[in-house]
């Protein structure tokens, strides 16, 4: 049998907070979100081919590869802003390019092994100012 808490702030049963044993409180979970990119590029591009090898249906591909059928529309058609067959795109776009970015962590490293400590935004506005003089 749980026991609610009561907030006391508002007088009411909090229904996220419940309590199992004397003292001890379990928090909802509220962090689960719908599952993105669940499916591979393997399963994508093999989706593809079948697709347009007219071995499978369209309504078939969701049940089988476990792509949402909106998704493997936009890849069929080229339509996706950043991804195609072959990189499926999830998360954000880098701000630094890949040669900066190494540079960057090597500088860091560096001043690492000199016992500096230095901010970031310093770090970083050194290394632009260190670009634009070369």
């Amino acid at each position: 049998m749980h026991r609610s808490i009561l907030n006391p702030a508002f007088k009411t049963v909090c229904p996220c907070r419940q309590s199992s044993k004397m003292g001890e409180t379990k928090q909802a979970d509220t962090n689960k979100r719908p599952g993105y990119s669940k499916w591979k590029k393997e399963d994508t591009k093999t989706a593809l081919d079948l697709y347009r090898a007219q071995n499978i249906s369209l309504n078939e591909i969701p049940r089988q590869f476990s792509i949402p059928k909106a998704t493997f529309l936009r890849h069929l058609r080229g339509t996706n802003k950043h991804s195609n067959e072959d990189n499926q795109g999830s998360g954000r776009k880098p701000v630094l390019p890949h040669v900066l970015e190494k540079e960057l962590v090597e500088h860091a490293l560096q001043l690492e092994k000199m016992l500096l400590k230095t901010a970031f935004r310093s770090l970083l506005f050194n290394l632009r100012k260190k670009k634009q003089t070369n």
